[in-house]
């Protein structure tokens, strides 16, 4: 009984708090597109929407497809406080449907070419973005963003271009870091003790790429035996694309970039950087840094970083570096960044929301996405949960979320950065520090350009097979480079790389044309 009344206070004070929300003033938007610091406060287009619920009574609920989450305690109790919000403020109320992440890829995939209760899911660079759009399965939207022009003016216009695909928007990116970078993460107190310990100390590493690993040998020979994974996950050569001064285009384990000074199309597992890394990677592998359990497709590498019982990870660079990793995987770390921030073509894609093309209600979920990038209230029960419940609230507006929280969900993979209240685990100017990060950050200089493999599939395909086959073991060191990246070589070449390199390049040519 004393649960019912609690969710019937929680939904009370929603709706209170809706009816409240429009005595303020809506905040001003700056000329670079950046959101407006919310309160919660009604948008105008909010309250044209409410108005015209209250006149004819509809409200719209829209099947909403999240990544991760499934299995929440409090879900349904969050659900119900999300609509009793939205319902009467813009007439659109959601179902959530949670995928673990695991399974999220192929159920969207499946589930958006056979249903039609699809309407809002999430979408990224990563969860087959090109093959959908390429299968007509996602909604153009492009036409229809500028009529929701608070949604709009949530991020700069740069963002929206470059998160094009062939002059096309079909995302909306929640705007977090607008760029890609990595580093290297560690558990503090890991690195703590060695530093006591052994006089190794961690924070005291200067790395410029993958070429510089070397330099984190003595750290991972002095934790090999404290840890069950020394190294938790390395990302091929990638990073050193960033490192090492060329432009992705093609990241498929056997990367294709754009060398920036000579312009040249440049397949990297042919370089002597490629050679070094696996040659290095073999190395460590001897020496007892690699494990079997690196190479088992299902092994959770975020168990073992959650429970801080690894050496070194990759780490995507976040403003709020530490504080974000150290949030994400609940263990304290330091953070050393090995490449610079680069904004290109797909770094703005690592998170956002797409719309089925067989929806009939792209209306209410873009009434639906203005409001959570607008407004604080929405924004804090989609990350937080139920304040109360889930989270409680500082006199100064600081979250900190409860030991046992029935939902969590991160800002990431949510809305924009600006919009939910600070955590407790957060800089207090990490608002500030994603602003000036976003500004610093070096364009790709062949940013906007973008692979269409519709013309080389059946090569596409025959590669991903042999990035199944070679990949994984040759990034962890179980395949002498000596032996084997003559025989990888060859086996790309085989899937039709040249082909693959050929289309590469007449779009490339014809992309660098329309620039002029």
């Amino acid at each position: 009984m004393k649960k019912k009344k609690l969710l019937a206070f929680v939904l009370t004070c929603a709706t209170a708090a809706g009816m409240l929300s429009g005595c303020g003033s809506q905040g001003t938007t700056t000329e670079t597109g950046s959101a407006p610091e919310s309160t919660g406060t009604e948008t105008a287009a909010a309250t044209a929407a409410a108005e015209t619920t209250a006149a004819t009574g509809d409200v719209v609920n829209i099947n909403w497809y999240l990544f991760d989450g499934a299995g929440q305690a409090d879900q349904q109790a969050v659900q119900d406080a999300m609509n009793a919000y939205t319902a009467d403020k813009i007439g659109v109320t959601v179902t959530l449907k949670p995928i673990s992440s695991g399974d999220y890829n192929n159920t969207v995939k499946l589930d958006l070419a056979a249903a039609d209760d699809v309407d809002l899911c999430f979408m990224a660079n990563w969860t087959g973005l090109d093959e959908l759009i390429q299968s007509n399965a996602l909604l153009d939207l492009t036409d229809l963003l500028p009529q929701y022009k608070e949604l709009y003016d949530v991020m700069p216009e740069e963002i929206w271009n470059s998160t094009k695909f062939d002059g096309k928007n079909y995302t909306i990116p929640n705007y977090k870091e607008s760029f890609s970078g990595y580093s290297l993460i560690t558990p503090q107190a890991l690195a703590d003790k060695v530093k006591e310990e052994k006089g190794i100390d961690f924070q005291s590493l200067e790395l410029n790429g993958y070429s510089d690993l070397k330099k984190v040998e003595p750290y991972l020979e002095a934790v090999k035996d404290e840890v069950s994974l020394p190294i938790a996950e390395l990302w091929g050569i990638y990073p050193d694309i960033f490192a090492n001064h060329y432009d992705s285009i093609l990241n498929k384990g056997t990367e294709v970039g754009v060398d920036e000074t000579t312009g040249e199309i440049v397949e990297l597992l042919k370089t002597d950087a490629a050679k070094d890394y696996f040659t290095l990677m073999h190395e460590w592998k001897e020496k007892g840094y690699w494990k079997e359990e690196n190479t088992m497709a299902d092994v959770n590498k975020d168990t073992y970083r959650s429970a801080g019982d690894y050496g070194i990870s990759i780490w995507n660079t976040v403003p709020d570096n530490e504080n974000s990793a150290s949030d994400r995987y609940g263990v304290p770390v330091y953070a050393i960044q090995i490449t610079d921030n680069k904004i290109t073509s797909d770094s703005a894609l690592g998170s956002g929301w797409a719309i089925s093309a067989k929806s009939t209600k792209a209306d209410a979920c873009l009434k639906y996405l203005q409001l959570l990038n607008t407004d604080t209230t929405l924004a804090d029960l989609f990350v937080y949960g139920i304040e109360g419940t889930d989270y409680t609230k500082d006199a100064d507006g600081i979250v900190t979320v409860s030991e046992n929280a029935g939902w969590t969900n991160q800002v990431w993979k949510a809305t924009n950065y600006k919009v939910p209240s600070l955590s407790s685990t957060e800089s207090a100017d990490k608002k500030e520090q994603y602003t000036e990060a976003n500004t610093a950050a070096t364009p790709q200089k062949i940013m906007g350009f973008r692979f269409d493999s519709t013309n080389v599939r059946t090569e596409i395909t025959a590669l991903d097979n042999v990035m199944n086959e070679y990949q994984v073991l040759m990034n962890c060191g179980f395949y002498d480079p000596e032996e084997y990246l003559p025989k990888y070589l060859d086996a790309i070449e085989q899937a039709g790389m040249d082909k693959i390199l050929t289309e590469i390049q007449t779009q490339y040519d014809a992309w660098k044309s329309s620039q002029n």
